[in-house]
């Protein structure tokens, strides 16, 4: 209220005190926009600034008087109302309407961090952002059967992709080839400045996809247009002309089949291309090849030139299988509760465009816990659970004559793969001690290892920018070389959908590469700090850390960054692995949602940032797949990230610090998690698997290959040669400490001893006496 009234007494000297009212959003997440058109506030112009660092106001100031050209476009739907948007009715930490009293009670001593009952569902499904909008928006102007109401502008302030210039621009010539070799389609279009300033346009390209009766017997939702990739011209004086092209992977084309086939399919029907300037005129765009108009309810006419249609066959096959030729399917119907085998009579209908008017929820799921999801989270808490294995232990502490060098580059100048035999030799020159320290040491680090000559590395956090001053790490430039502004920090960059808004690769792989330097200056190996949630609704405390709502866009930037990022040697690991939307009940919250929403929509960002990106490393999520423990999921760790995504370097869980149980660290293990982030070698992780548990030894070397590949493969190695020798040597300061904690302990000791003696001798005393 009081900002309303603040905007009344602006909106009244408007005219005379001054021309015009120009409103910025200096905010990561995005607000409730319904005042921006409200005629009372007389609101002339909306800049959307996000949170832009050390230096950007600098570029607002130069925005708001025409010194610089703006040419972003919106990383996320603008709602005039949040209450508008689907997903926020099922926002927030819900408890089990019926858990026993005492079900979870002593279990690491703290069940209230834990959050073990309490769930979310997202019901949405597939409708998330622009992909519910433009839907229900499509279907309303086609006349779909049970769309209800629904008035796109009074719901939406401004669309996915949105973005105002100081000129304009026209788009012709769009053009789509097909190469059937390289399954690629090849998207242009031609974009000319049609005003009066020099500016840049990002170019958004979409694909529809046919909605078909086999979609509605499987429960396989569409969304009407989706993101497929985008493009950014050149700095256009009026008149000049740039053509933008991008290359569209043929899995674009598929969906995920959860309940028919199980894997990726192309379903049968009529696909359409488009170029367009936000969501919404892609949506208007494939609405005018269908032959509608303003007259059939569209918000303004599209432009059918600028789409390109075609017909596919169903297609069950071509897609099935991962990059790695392992066979694609169902890992995470633990997730859904209508497919969990412990389900009992809980159901949740998600929403479908076959029926928006019964499916939108008027209340938040409601479901009842049963006593197989008590059971399995349980399970999770005690390592006793894995089968025993007394087959021949592996070999440890071989000599082998290797160092963890020597498997950087082959002869021919090129990275030995992580599948060569000589991985193997290496490994086996570990201990088991080497073994057990390296996998339970990894609190925004790993550890040392002398008989693989492996140093030390630090991996630290850092989204919007390196945490940490730049004298942190031993290795880093700034000790190495004695900078005398050490003692400082790097800069913080914009928050990340700010960086997404771009819509620039060339420019997002430049803000990588920055900070790789700052990491190589402050000592960082790794950063946690490739960020990929989605913004599902405004209210995630961690907004600023995600690109967008979409998953596409999200991937690309986090691809881009990523590139510049390991250019330094510095490895990303991208987070939190996945269905991370919130931060209310984050440890160990049950997030319950269907496999195509988990797969299109949360895991596809994690998915490109591997394949297009090559993100070396992982980071798992606080949340549960349903009741499985994200780092406990071998669907997740082991069939999607290795197998799908064929990600070479370690899995890492989210900050450890007792927040899970430590029993369930050897569960992780086996699931494919390599390291927690906690220092937990202390506590004996993994004492009582050295005998009857081949398998687990097994996977322990395996887990040390994934973090001995990544740190190989950062700047943790930069002037390492077949002649360095690793010495774990024990400072003089901890030595002079250890000696004073002897001392007093030995002091504490004999005080003790004195006062029971002095105690007991007393007592005799008074007895006698």
């Amino acid at each position: 209220e009081k900002e309303k009234s603040v905007f009344k007494g602006i909106a009244d000297k408007k005219g005379t005190t001054f021309k015009k009212i120009i409103v910025i959003l200096n905010c990561a997440s995005q607000v409730e926009t319904d005042f921006i058109d409200d005629p009372e506030y007389k609101i002339d112009a909306c800049l959307w600034i996000g949170f832009p660092g050390v230096t950007g106001l600098n570029s607002v100031s130069k925005i708001l008087t025409g010194g610089i050209n703006p040419s972003g476009k919106l990383s996320d739907t603008f709602w005039k109302k949040h209450a508008y948007n689907p997903a926020l009715i099922n926002f927030g930490a819900y408890t089990y309407d019926n858990v026993p009293s005492g079900a979870f009670s002593g279990i690491d001593g703290d069940t209230g961090s834990l959050n073990y009952d309490k769930y979310v569902v997202y019901q949405e499904g597939v409708y998330v952002g622009y992909k519910y909008t433009e839907t229900r928006y499509f279907d309303v102007v086609t006349g779909r059967a049970n769309a209800g109401n629904f008035d796109y502008d009074a719901v939406v302030s401004y669309p996915f992709g949105h973005g105002l210039s100081y000129t304009t621009f026209d788009y012709t010539d769009f053009r789509c080839t097909y190469d059937k070799k390289t399954d690629k389609y090849t998207l242009s279009v031609k974009v000319t400045n049609s005003g009066d300033a020099v500016g840049r346009e990002a170019v958004q390209f979409y694909i529809s996809k046919p909605y078909t009766d086999y979609d509605v017997q499987n429960g396989i939702e569409k969304s009407a247009v989706e993101l497929v990739g985008y493009g950014k011209t050149e700095a256009l004086a009026p008149t000049e002309n740039d053509t933008i092209t991008i290359s569209v992977d043929g899995d674009e084309l598929t969906s995920y089949d959860f309940s028919g086939e199980k894997t990726y399919i192309v379903d049968a029907g009529k696909y359409c291309f488009t170029a367009a300037k936000d969501a919404h005129t892609a949506t208007n765009n494939i609405l005018a090849l269908l032959g509608k108009t303003t007259a059939d309810g569209m918000t303004e006419d599209g432009n059918a030139a600028l789409t390109y249609s075609f017909d596919k066959t169903f297609d069950t096959t071509t897609y099935s299988l991962s990059a790695t030729g392992k066979k694609i399917t169902n890992q995470f119907d633990c997730g859904d509760i209508n497919r969990y085998d412990g389900k009992g009579d809980n159901a949740v209908s998600y929403i479908s465009r076959n029926d928006w008017q019964m499916t939108l929820p008027e209340k938040y799921a409601c479901i009842s816990i049963t006593q197989k999801m008590i059971d399995d989270i349980l399970a999770q808490c005690d390592g006793s659970t894995i089968e025993k294995d007394y087959s021949a232990y592996p070999t440890f502490g071989a000599d082998n004559g290797l160092k963890l060098i020597d498997l950087r580059v082959n002869e021919d100048g090129e990275p030995v793969p992580i599948e060569n035999y000589l991985w193997d030799e290496l490994v086996d020159q570990m201990t088991w001690e080497d073994l057990t320290e390296l996998l339970s040491e990894g609190k925004r680090m790993t550890a040392a290892v002398e008989s693989v000559v492996k140093p030390e590395t630090v991996d630290h956090n850092g989204p919007l920018g390196i945490t940490q001053a730049y004298k942190f790490g031993i290795n880093g430039l700034a000790t190495m070389y004695g900078d005398e502004n050490a003692d400082s920090c790097p800069p913080y960059y914009p928050c990340v959908g700010l960086i997404a808004a771009t819509f620039d690769y060339d420019l997002v792989k430049k803000v990588g590469e920055m900070f790789g330097e700052d990491a190589l200056w402050t000592g960082y190996s790794g950063l946690y700090g490739v960020s990929m949630n989605m913004h599902r609704t405004a209210y995630d405390g961690r907004c600023a850390e995600y690109y967008s709502e979409d998953g596409v866009l999200s991937g690309k930037m986090a691809a881009a960054f990523t590139v510049g990022l390991q250019s330094k040697g510095c490895n990303a690991y991208i987070k939190h692995i996945a269905a991370y939307e919130q931060q209310a009940a984050r440890i160990g919250l049950a997030v319950w949602l269907n496999e195509q929403a988990y797969r299109e929509i949360y895991l596809k960002p994690f998915k490109i940032a591997v394949t297009e990106g090559g993100a070396m490393n992982a980071m798992t999520s606080y949340t549960r797949i349903g009741v499985i423990l994200s780092p406990a999921s071998k669907g997740l760790c082991t069939s999607f990230l290795r197998d799908e995504c064929d990600m070479k370097g370690l899995i890492v869980t989210d900050m450890w610090d007792n927040r899970y149980i430590d029993a369930s660290l050897p569960l992780m293990l086996m699931a494919g998690c390599d390291l927690p982030d906690g220092n937990r070698s202390s506590f004996g992780i993994f004492d009582g698997y050295a005998d009857g548990y081949a398998n687990m030894a097994k996977q322990m070397k395996v887990a040390a290959k994934h973090i001995l590949y990544a740190t190989v493969h950062s700047n943790a190695m930069n002037g390492y040669d077949s002649s360095v020798i690793i010495r774990k040597v024990t400072p003089e300061w901890k030595l002079t400490l250890d000696s004073v904690r002897l001392a007093l302990i030995i002091a504490f000791g004999v005080s003790a001893a004195a006062f029971i003696t002095f105690t007991i001798l007393t007592n005799r005393r008074k007895t006698d006496l």
